[in-house]
């Protein structure tokens, strides 16, 4: 199964979770340690097989500088193919 497959089912899962319990999936942006909804992220990193989600621009440009500093203390969720858009904000909607 090539990565993109793997993606694509993995985000098909994780969406039919969150339909069947009214919830979205949250996680921890690595760099400020803030809860972030998956879905509505600022910014997302693939870095050594693991996808990052971040709450702004300013906190994904810190990770890309120095992702080692930051790798230890997150939580990774599966690769994506893409990475998501930033805004410009830091946490605000």
């Amino acid at each position: 199964m090539s990565t993109q497959d793997f993606t694509s089912k993995a985000w098909s899962f994780i969406e039919e979770l969150q339909r069947k319990d009214e919830r979205t999936m949250t996680v921890t942006d690595p760099v400020c340690g803030m809860q972030v909804d998956i879905q509505g992220a600022a910014a997302q990193e693939d870095d050594g097989g693991w996808a990052y989600f971040f709450c702004s621009a300013q906190c994904h440009r810190l990770f890309r500088a120095n992702p080692e500093r930051y790798v230890a203390r997150a939580q990774p969720l599966a690769v994506s193919s893409t990475a998501k858009s930033e805004r410009d904000d830091h946490g605000q909607g």
